[in-house]
């Protein structure tokens, strides 16, 4: 039964990273527009507002820095997700710990959080790539709390016996 769980666990793991690709995705798309400026995707409104922040001296640095690290959290997610994959395929039994995915789950939380406060001051309006972002890290960190969850089972599991 263990077996069936840590198949399941890994496959968790996968639709997680998957996940991820979601908010790569979203980062080119059109992610919001704001009053000065028409839509635009996710990087140019962090150089926007880190621009404003230093013409202003809005908030601009931390939105600005939270949007790049929400994307290099993601590339990074989806990088581990290939060694998961590779791993998988080549049937080894291990690739790296659990613990890497949570640090990597309460940094995007932290990231998205410091963005969360400004919002309303870069972007107005959401538009599709803000949404298919936010999609993205709701399955990564719906995943990740299922596997949390099938972690704690296996370890109940494991003391019972």
């Amino acid at each position: 039964m263990a077996n069936k769980l840590d198949e399941k666990m890994l496959t968790a793991r996968l639709v997680g990273k998957a996940g991820l690709i979601l908010v790569i995705i979203g980062f080119f798309m059109p992610f919001g527009s704001g009053v000065a400026y028409t839509a635009k995707n996710a990087f140019e409104i962090a150089t926007y507002a880190a621009t404003l922040e230093f013409a202003m001296m809005f908030d601009g640095a931390e939105v600005s820095f939270a949007l790049r690290a929400i994307f290099g959290l993601a590339c990074i997610g989806v990088i581990l997700g290939t060694l998961l994959l590779i791993f998988r395929i080549l049937k080894k039994d291990y690739c790296y710990g659990y613990g890497l995915d949570f640090v990597l789950a309460a940094m995007l939380i932290i990231a998205v959080c410091m963005m969360f406060p400004y919002r309303e001051t870069y972007m107005s309006e959401l538009l599709i790539g803000a949404y298919l972002a936010i999609a993205g890290i709701i399955v990564s960190l719906v995943c990740q709390l299922a596997v949390s969850l099938m972690m704690a089972c296996k370890i109940k599991q494991e003391t019972a016996a």
